[in-house]
């Protein structure tokens, strides 16, 4: 559509003003921009300064490093569970097993009967024995009360009585000896009556020799004869006893049978095992260790003991001067103690390990893990704080060597000096020859036992 003259007049007029009105706008605003810009300037400016003198300068957390010469290594070695006894029963004679009082799996006490053998013949021979027993001792009890009196009574009579009759043939010999000398008799009947008397005379020293025994009571060689038979019968008697005792077998400790090997009414032999017993509630560990750690191992130090999900502490007991050939150790062996609740988590034969520790002659220093940083060339690194000649902490890259780990410290060696201050917080916004801030600090307590060979770090603020 074509525009009359007029229209085309009108439209650039209204433009014209339209520029002239925005131009105008824009003057105002660019004087007000001008008259604010030095305002802004200096707010800037300040900002800039208040960065320059806390952003720049970072705070970072400071200890003092004290050198050592020794550390504590912690080695894991690999052992297993045993169990401190573990036995095979039997009995001490052959015989007829009559009966068998336990089974597998049944926890038993010490002297407990496990099996019983048929001991019949054995209960009549100690009858026998008994009975003889018995009648040496009632001989015995006689020969040393001595004769009776009633004995003694009836020799002393048969004495008296010969006297009586000795007095007697005295007479008659006397008047057989008149007679002869007066012819009155023969010599033969005066003989007849000396050989009477004498023959009386023997029988009343007979007599009298058995009245003397009796009086002087039994001889000391008769009681000594029968008290050796007792003793001999008492000794039959006690080897019966332990035949019979030899019949059962019983537990020789608390424990767990886990082995049954004969059934009732078996025939065995002597020392044929009728169970398999073993103690499961004492336990022990046995484990290798080289020989360069077993002259730190003392006995009755502590380890901590790990198996499954089972930890116990564990007292060394020995170690053995044996060297195994196959794996060139020693066997070390640590007694455990359990808690009821774990007897049913430790089993014998049951892989375990066991932290040893073992004091290293290394000099170096205990610094915390957050303290490293990973050097460019692939090595570790630290910084410490030194003062520079306008008395400003500067921050100096250090290189060290990680020895061991413990918890979250870690031992090192390197270019670090004893009494230096170790930049251990703020590391990761620290670069060598930066000035910062240090703010001291102590390791944590909780983990002490990277510091019992060295002397915990003061706290010097600066």
């Amino acid at each position: 559509m074509n525009m009359t003259k007029r229209q085309k007049r009108f439209g650039f007029r209204e433009l014209a003003l339209g520029a002239g009105a925005a131009f105008g706008i824009g003057a105002v605003v660019m004087a007000f921009v001008i008259q604010a810009s030095p305002n802004l300037a200096t707010l800037r400016n300040s900002d800039e300064q208040s960065v320059v003198e806390k952003g720049d300068i970072p705070l970072v957390e400071g200890m003092k490093l004290h050198q050592v010469d020794t550390y504590l290594r912690e080695d894991i070695h690999t052992g297993s569970v045993k169990t401190r006894q573990q036995t095979m029963v039997a009995f001490q004679r052959p015989g007829l097993v009559q009966s068998l009082l336990c089974d597998e799996g049944q926890r038993v006490t010490s002297g407990q009967e496990l099996a019983v053998m048929d001991n019949r013949h054995l209960l009549a021979e100690q009858q026998s024995i008994e009975a003889k027993l018995a009648q040496a001792q009632s001989v015995l009890r006689e020969l040393n009360k001595g004769p009776r009196a009633e004995v003694i009574q009836a020799a002393r009579s048969m004495v008296d009585d010969l006297n009586a009759q000795l007095d007697a043939q005295e007479m008659r010999l006397n008047r057989s000896e008149r007679l002869l000398n007066s012819n009155s008799i023969a010599q033969q009947d005066y003989e007849r009556e000396l050989f009477a008397k004498q023959g009386l005379a023997a029988r009343r020293d007979a007599s009298q020799s058995q009245l003397d025994e009796l009086l002087a009571g039994t001889r000391i060689e008769q009681i000594d004869a029968q008290q050796s038979m007792i003793k001999s019968l008492e000794a039959e008697q006690r080897r019966i006893q332990y035949n019979l005792d030899d019949c059962i077998v019983r537990a020789p400790f608390d424990g767990i049978i886990v082995s049954r090997f004969i059934d009732s009414g078996a025939v065995v032999i002597a020392g044929a095992p009728v169970y398999e017993l073993i103690d499961d509630k004492n336990l022990e560990i046995h484990l290798g260790v080289p020989q360069d750690l077993t002259e730190q191992l003392q006995a009755g130090n502590v380890y901590r003991v790990t198996a499954g999900d089972t930890i116990v502490e564990g007292r060394l007991r020995a170690v053995l001067p044996q060297l195994d050939a196959a794996t060139r150790t020693y066997k070390a062996i640590l007694d455990i103690s359990l808690e009821p609740e774990q007897h049913s988590s430790l089993a014998a034969g049951q892989l375990a390990t066991v932290e040893l520790i073992e004091e290293v002659a290394e000099p170096g220093f205990w610094i915390p893990s957050l303290a490293l940083t990973a050097d460019h060339s692939g090595l570790w690194c630290c910084y410490t704080a030194t003062k520079d000649s306008a008395g400003n902490n500067i921050a100096v890259k250090q290189a060290v060597e990680i020895l061991h780990m413990r918890d979250e410290f870690v031992f090192v060696r390197g270019t670090l000096l004893d009494g230096q201050i170790l930049i251990r917080g703020g590391v990761p916004r620290v670069v060598a020859g930066q000035q910062v801030r240090v703010k001291m600090t102590k390791p944590s307590m909780e983990s002490s036992t990277p510091w019992s060979t060295t002397s915990l770090p003061s706290g010097a603020a600066n």
